[in-house]
């Protein structure tokens, strides 16, 4: 989990739900000890993954729009993925992310962008109507 990354500070988590609404969560861990480390991340996007095979997936999937670092470690995958220049570049690797996750059935993943923690459900399948449900 990111409370076992040494030196990152979470006060609370916001929850965000596929439907894009959010809520604030706190934390009791107040984690401390690398300030250069954060400063670093206010253009990274840092995923923690449940399985070695989720960050694989997250890997194959997203190198290739976002560059980035990945780190695996006995307990927890992390996968940064570093925004572009493009103003919708969050919401287009969040919706990615979302998506994946739905694929890997995975229920949800905590993410960190500017120092706050974030958690990340996955995407909900969208139902077009039928002809014999539109009718």
């Amino acid at each position: 989990m990111l409370k076992d990354v040494p030196g990152l500070r979470v006060s609370a988590v916001i929850a965000v739900d596929a439907g894009g609404s959010c809520e604030q969560i706190p934390l009791a861990a107040n984690l401390g000890g690398m300030d250069e480390f954060e400063v670093q991340l206010s253009d990274v996007v840092l995923f923690e993954l449940p399985t070695f095979e989720a960050a694989q997936a997250f890997r194959v999937r997203l190198r290739s729009r976002w560059p980035g670092w990945s780190h695996d470690d006995d307990q927890v995958w992390l996968f940064a993925a570093e925004l572009g220049a493009e103003v919708d570049d969050l919401a287009l690797l969040l919706r990615e992310a979302q998506e994946l996750l739905a694929e890997l059935g995975v229920p949800a993943v905590v993410f960190v962008l500017d120092g706050r923690s974030y958690i990340l459900d996955r995407s909900e399948p969208v139902y077009e109507p039928t002809e014999k449900q539109a009718a």
